[in-house]
This record gives C-alpha cells, structure tokens and sequence, in this order.
C-alpha cells in the first residue's frame, strides 16, 4: 500500500492535491453479468496528489489489488490497436537494435498480443516468456511460454529484454517491484505507462482505482535511475495517451530530463458541464465499454436511467454491465435497433473514427461520429 504521505518514487512528503472521488469502481473491467451483479460491485475513493520535488502523481488511498477475479481487458478486436501494438513491437526492435535471437520477457502480458506480435516479427529464433498472476491458464509451446502467476526471483530465464507495458501503473511497492524483475540484470528494459501529460490536459476519465498513479519523463527516469538503467529513447503516443520509454543497463546515454510543472487545464466541474452538454441521453450512444468508457460514466454518473446502452466492438463483452452503473453493452449491430435520425455516437479515441466509421457503415449508419473529448 501507498505510504499516505510520501512519494514511492523520491520519498518527500511534499505533495500538492490534484483530484478525488469518493465513488469510482474497485476494478475497472470486472463487468456485471447481470444489473444486479453491476451495482454490487465495490466502490472506492481516491485522492490524487502530485509530489513537489519529482511530480510524480499518485493515489494516496490506494490498496494493493489482488485480480482475483472475472477481468477482461482484451483489445485485440480493433485493427487500429493490432496496427499499435505492431508499431510499438517494431520500434522496440529498431530501438535496440536486436537480434533474432533474444530472450524476451514480459510481466502482466494481459491478453499476451504484444508477445504474439513480436514473434510474428523477429521469428522463433527468439524466446518468449510472460508472467501474469490474472492470466487464467499456463501456456507451453516451443517459443512461447505463458505463466498463470507472479515473477519472482529464482525463476531463471535469462532475459535480453523486460518488458512492462501498462504494469508499473498498478503496482504502489515501485522499487521492491522493480528490484525483483530486474534480478537477472537484463540488458535492455522497455516500458509503456498511461501519460501524466495527458492526464493535466483535463482528461479527468483517465483517473482510477486501479491506476494507483502515474508518470511523466522525468518521474520515470529518475526512479529508474536507482537500479542503473539510462533513457535512450522515449516518446508520446496514441493519442498522446501512453507514454513509451526505452531504458538500457550500464550506459551512459541519459538525457536530463528537467522537471516541468503542469497545471490541469480545466477544472472537474468544466469537464463534466462540457461533456454532460453534449449529451443527448434519449437518443445519443457512447462508443468503447474499456476502462475510460467505465471510468466516464462512473465519475459523471450517467447510470442505467439515463444511458441504457453503450457500444462496443469486443464480443466477450456483449450483453454485459458496466461495473457500478449498470449500462449495458451491446453490439453495433444491436444498437441499430434503438438509433434514431436525431442519435449522435460519441467515440473517447479519435483515432478509432475511421474504423467505426468503416463499421457501421457495413450498417447502413450514417449518423455523425464525434470525438466526446478533444
């Protein structure tokens, strides 16, 4: 658990107060099977501070999650995400310069496409290895090997290459986390982490429980720092959403990174009258039941009784309750049966509006397809 006065990353107890909520879900994607099941699940509250010396942003309320439970977090269903990943799996490549026989390891593979993909690309020569204590089942093929549980020491497997993508979010015990992973010394680390910068640009759906903080350039290097590995690299993408950064072991290619102080943008009462305008609740659908999706209609409380449905394109999730609201998700193709003339879609990714654009016209849709935040 996240010591309530001081930062994980620097240890001050200086901090500046950012944002609180005293009802958002425990768990973002454990969906309800039912409404019944929906407005049973648990609830918490947050409490956003910044820390003053290294800005790094965390929840001060936050309590270790186990995942113990029915979690789905596949994105796989969208050729823009699939042309990410790729892109990414690519760019680690180039970045470091690898060869074709490698051993990568990846802890909190999730639905383990990023793997995938990067067998794909380098080939089997390589070896792949991932730990996720949410996976449900171990995995045991020639190259590719998955582990239903936690990484620890003692687990021998060499590693060129450790791969963190959307982990180091979830975890308050940063460098005893950390030190475990990189036990082995692997010479190359790669890691991909929701952005702060995107946060401070008043996108206040990206906050949550699960999410116990986040980091901008300079947090990240300088925790980092600790176990001796240098930024070679970092970028900001996907819609300014993630952060990607490339850490190598005993180099001397660091790049100073000075701390820069955000404002947030607009305040939470702006966003929430911004969007809540927009908003046509007899005849409008939201597009996305992922985590920002369940976080926007939990912080704004657009329940059940005001938005019955909300669209998604991952089948596993059809028929399914957003956690604590209760909005049921459905398909495209059932939301035709309840669109109207007067129906705008609101999509929270802009970079996905060709692709359902592409879709629903499949569906003879023709309604506008909007950016609900910009």
């Amino acid at each position: 658990m996240i010591n309530n006065q001081r930062c994980p990353v620097c240890n001050s107890s200086e901090n500046d107060f950012v944002f609180s909520h005293n009802s958002i879900p425990k768990y973002n994607l454990n969906y309800g099977l039912t409404e019944t099941d929906s407005l049973s699940k648990s609830k918490k509250r947050v409490r956003f501070v910044e820390c003053k010396k290294c800005g790094f942003l965390f929840n001060q309320n936050f309590e270790e999650l186990t995942y113990s439970l029915k979690y789905e977090s596949n994105r796989s269903h969208s050729v823009i995400f699939k042309k990410y990943l790729h892109d990414i799996a690519e760019k680690l490549m180039r970045t470091f310069n690898l060869s074709l026989e490698e051993t990568f390891l990846e802890i909190g593979f999730g639905d383990s496409n990023f793997l995938k993909t990067l067998l794909k690309i380098n080939g089997i020569k390589s070896k792949y290895i991932g730990f996720d204590n949410a996976y449900e089942n171990n995995y045991q093929g020639d190259d590719l090997k998955l582990f239903n549980k936690t990484y620890q020491p003692g687990y021998p497997c060499k590693p060129n290459v450790v791969i963190l993508r959307h982990v180091l979010e979830h975890i308050s015990g940063l460098k005893e986390f950390l030190s475990n992973v990189l036990w082995e010394e692997p010479k190359y680390l790669f890691i991909e982490v929701p952005c702060k910068n995107f946060i401070y640009d008043s996108n206040f759906h990206y906050f949550s429980n699960e999410h116990c903080s986040y980091f901008d350039v300079f947090s990240l290097q300088k925790l980092l720092l600790e176990f001796d590995y240098y930024l070679i690299k970092n970028e900001i993408v996907f819609n300014s959403e993630n952060l990607i950064a490339f850490f190598q072991k005993d180099t001397k290619f660091l790049n100073n990174y000075s701390r820069k102080k955000l404002v947030m943008k607009n305040s939470f009462e702006s966003f929430s009258e911004d969007i809540l305008n927009k908003l046509d609740f007899e005849n409008d659908f939201i597009w996305g039941a992922s985590g920002k999706g369940v976080m926007l209609l939990n912080i704004l409380n657009i329940d059940r009784g005001k938005m019955p449905y909300i669209v998604d394109i991952n089948p596993n999730l059809w028929g399914k309750f957003i956690p604590c609201t209760a909005n049921k998700i459905i398909s495209p193709k059932e939301m035709v049966e309840y669109i109207s003339s007067k129906s705008k879609i609101w999509i929270l990714n802009k970079l996905y509006k060709e692709e359902i654009k592409y879709q629903l016209r499949d569906l003879s849709v023709t309604n506008p397809i909007l950016p609900l935040i910009i």
